[in-house]
């Protein structure tokens, strides 16, 4: 009897590694192949032989823990305690010198986040700048990014590039500041900080969950979430499914439906973790909403912001962007010995895109605005991959844990782009829309074919007392860059562009004790230089890879029950112009200073905090030509102060209730250079409540949440030296769900 129980858990065991085993090859068929690593974990000090070198003494083999161990958590359980920094692994944040807040699935989950930007509303440095449901971006420290320039476990390239649903995600860290020693240089020149999606796998207990959810809108959505752990926990296995109809959401007479499907597989061994993660997105959006445009003198001649109506619509009728999305990523790691692991990762993301949108330019202080199209079809691609090695040897008393990794991604672009004609005008007032013809479609040609490759090494030197941290790291960039331009189908003229750049960071931490940390960083972000356009002295020159410098001080506190980082830092970044001579070259210069507080935690129990505030000014320093006279003004669409507070408590006398609130504030920003236009103050007020109960023995939570309770629609500013933007905010929406666990 007892043989035949173990030659049926032996059968068990080849029958899940068979079916994980056709999972995997099943994703790599279905979705494309490649990777990126499992942080790896620290390690014990080696024996100080007054020397480098490795260990001799013997040790204690180190357990490996599963891929899918859950984050550890602050207290209130709405911000982990680790993040992914890069190349340097995952790491505590009193023990980094750098800004990092890591939201947690439980906020997204209980706050009825459905996009990136719900879930970043929660930190007062990145700034709402989201248009549509088919044009989300957002600034940190005052420099504008987009979903494009997000990374999926530490890896560029990977994530979707315009979907930015949430479904599938664990932890959203946000790090702010430059980070191209860290992470490499971001594929479309984000210099502020950057976003890292750390994706859902599966925990040690066993997890089906549906949720049902109405609101944002008229849209319903349902949710699977599902997850098994097999063989002893050796095994892993999350699904997450969505579907919404196409429902208007909360932009009037916009609707967004989607449909999407994620997978994260996970497996360990005696010295080895491996992660696997796909997914499959589909995502169509018709009538999206719109901003407003105007030209630098139309700008600087009004005296104050069209008014329109709180549901105004600026996006024209007939307009639209569908999309289908594929990612794969591969991650693992392996312990060399009981102090060195190395690393690789591998990972792919096909995107196909077909849009159709509008220009809305306001011509005149009248309200007499033209309204013209722009039709993308659009292929990109990018395979990423990266390999590292990490580990600890000492130095006489100090220890050192060293990172070396070399990373790569390829990046291929191919559009079709039909002609779209019929122009014409209206009034921002009462915009009346016209028919328009569109053009027929072309192949797909090839526009841009990049590989950014590069290696980076660094080193966080420990003192024996464990009370000071020195990081000191670089990475070499190298950018090779074409791209095409056509006469009708054939290759009219290729423009290479061939690259390297060297980023330094240094990094110090100072522990006066196990709970508060003193820190400082100097770091620097890059972004690919331009070409000399015609007309100027130096026509066709091509730029190197050009820097944004970041100084940053800062302390942490960690009272137990609630957690606090304040920093002051200061960024210049440059910009190419036109000289006053007629040379392009980076001659202009933004600076953006900003005090950050930023506070979480549960300070007794049953009440959880999160939010902060930010002081940030953000100036023209140096500019010339036509701009020079707007030297010294506010950079636009940035506001000085901007804060979030968010509470929530628990009521005692009704078990399982929650209520919550929150509240939003963003000062005045300027929306041109000349700071003679500028848009109002507003805040907005969230109000929200979920209640947890059993129902037929079945564990049920119902979320309300009422968002911009008191309906304060205002202009708000874009980003951008010449941008001269502005858009509507978004009113009062609500949204309910049931989730049921079974």
């Amino acid at each position: 009897m007892k043989e035949s129980c173990v030659n049926e858990k032996q059968r068990k065991a080849v029958l899940t590694s068979r079916v994980l085993g056709a999972l995997v090859l099943g994703g790599l068929w279905s979705v494309g192949t490649f990777t990126n690593p499992v942080e790896a974990r620290d390690y014990s000090d080696l024996q100080d032989l007054g020397k480098v070198t490795l260990v001799e003494e013997k040790k204690e083999p180190v357990v490996a823990e599963p891929v899918a161990t859950e984050e550890p958590v602050y207290a209130g359980g709405q911000v982990s305690r680790q993040s992914t920094i890069g190349m340097l692994g995952k790491k505590d944040f009193l023990d980094v010198p750098f800004n990092v807040t890591s939201i947690t699935e439980e906020t997204i989950a209980n706050q009825q986040a459905t996009s990136i930007i719900d879930v970043t509303a929660n930190d007062p440095s990145v700034t709402d700048l989201t248009l549509s449901g088919a044009s989300n971006a957002w600034s940190i420290r005052g420099f504008k990014t987009t979903q494009q320039d997000v990374q999926l476990n530490g890896i560029y390239g990977v994530a979707p590039r315009y979907y930015t649903g949430v479904e599938y995600l664990e932890n959203v860290e946000i790090l702010k500041g430059p980070s191209a020693m860290l992470s490499g240089m971001a594929p479309n020149d984000t210099v502020g900080g950057v976003i890292n999606y750390v994706t859902k796998h599966a925990g040690p207990e066993d997890k089906n969950t549906v949720t049902l959810t109405y609101g944002e809108g008229h849209q319903f959505t349902q949710q699977l979430d599902m997850s098994r752990r097999f063989n002893d926990g050796k095994y892993g296995v999350r699904l997450n499914v969505l579907n919404r109809g196409a429902q208007e959401d909360a932009y009037k007479g916009e609707s967004n439906s989607a449909n999407t499907v994620t997978l994260g597989l996970d497996a360990k061994g005696e010295r080895w973790r491996s992660s696997l993660d796909m997914g499959y997105i589909y995502n169509d959006i018709e009538d999206p909403q719109y901003q407003v445009t105007m030209s630098q003198s139309t700008a600087n001649k009004l005296t104050s912001l069209p008014s329109v109506a709180d549901d105004a619509k600026f996006g024209a009728p007939g307009t639209y962007r569908t999309l289908t999305e594929k990612f794969f990523l591969w991650k693992g790691e392996y312990d060399l010995n009981d102090n060195w692991t190395a690393w690789a990762a591998f990972g792919m993301r096909n995107t196909s895109q077909d849009g159709l949108s509008n220009r809305f330019l306001l011509n005149n202080v009248n309200g007499n605005a033209k309204v013209s199209y722009v039709h993308n079809r659009q292929i990109n691609k990018a395979i990423s991959s990266e390999v590292g090695v990490r580990g600890h040897v000492k130095t006489g008393s100090l220890d050192h844990e060293l990172s070396i990794a070399a990373s790569q991604v390829r990046y291929k672009v191919l559009e079709d782009k039909p002609t779209v004609s019929d122009t014409y005008t209206t009034s921002i007032y009462n915009p009346k829309w016209q028919s328009f013809t569109d053009g027929s479609y072309g192949p797909y040609l090839i526009r841009d074919n990049r590989i950014q490759q590069s290696i980076g090494i660094n080193d966080i030197i420990t003192t024996a007392d464990k009370k000071w941290n020195f990081i000191v790291g670089g990475r070499v960039q190298n950018v090779k860059d074409t791209s095409y331009s056509y006469s009708g189908t054939k290759v009219k003229s290729t423009t290479t562009y061939d690259e390297t750049a060297f980023t330094p960071t240094f990094g110090i931490v100072h522990k006066l004790n196990d709970r508060t940390s003193l820190y400082a960083n100097y770091a620097q972000a890059l972004s690919l230089g331009d070409t000399a356009p015609s007309g100027t002295e130096n026509s066709g020159e091509v730029f190197a890879p050009y820097k944004t410098k970041q100084y940053e001080v800062g302390a942490k506190f960690d009272f137990g029950k609630i957690a606090t980082t304040i920093s002051a830092f200061t960024m210049k970044n440059p910009s190419f112009i036109t000289t006053d001579d007629n040379y392009y070259a980076l001659a202009g210069e933004q600076r953006n200073r900003g005090i950050e507080l930023s506070v979480f935690g549960e300070p007794r129990e049953g009440t959880r905090i999160l939010g902060g505030v930010t002081f940030l000014d953000a100036k023209y320093i140096t500019l010339a030509s036509t701009y020079a006279n707007y030297e010294g003004n506010q950079a636009t669409g940035v506001p000085r102060w901007s804060g979030v507070i968010g509470v929530e408590q628990d009521i005692k006398s009704v078990d399982g209730l929650s209520v919550n609130t929150r509240l939003t504030y963003n000062g005045k920003a300027y929306v041109n250079m000349a700071n003679t236009l500028s848009t109002s103050p507003w805040v907005r007020w969230d109000l929200g409540a979920r209640y947890k109960f059993n129902w037929n023995q079945t564990p049920l939570t119902v979320r309300a949440n009422v968002y911009n309770v008191l309906d304060t629609v205002k202009w708000r500013a874009l980003q951008g030296s010449t941008t001269n933007a502005i858009y509507l905010g978004k009113g009062r929406t609500f949204t309910l769900s049931v989730s049921a666990d079974f």
